[in-house]
């Protein structure tokens, strides 16, 4: 089993907005969502700044609170998998039917 640090999320997430970052100041359009929406460089720096300080409060707080000790151990079975992938396909096989929560299905 792979064990992933803190650490390493939180560079992988940082480089990845870092890079769109770059990407969006070059065309001076946005990713994803809002592909193709034009911005200004400053609001491209104030959002990279916002977000920059809030995944440092993040991982301050994830450090800080994974130091805390449990009172007690609690054990899981194999079965709280099974049932969080039960209703995962559920849920999938329920917005395919239905047609909701998709975007603009509203």
């Amino acid at each position: 089993m792979v064990k992933i640090n803190a650490r390493e999320v939180t560079v992988f997430i940082l480089i990845v907005n870092i890079i769109s970052f770059v990407i969006s100041m070059s065309t001076g359009k946005l990713l994803g969502d809002l592909s193709g929406q034009l911005v200004s460089i400053n609001s491209l720096f104030l959002s990279l700044l916002f977000f920059i300080l809030s995944l440092g409060f993040l991982w301050g707080c994830h450090q800080l609170i994974s130091k805390i000790k449990p009172l007690f151990k609690v054990e899981t079975s194999n079965y709280v998998g099974l049932i969080i992938a039960l209703l995962s396909i559920s849920f999938i096989f329920y917005v395919y039917q239905t047609n909701l929560f998709l975007a603009g299905s509203l």
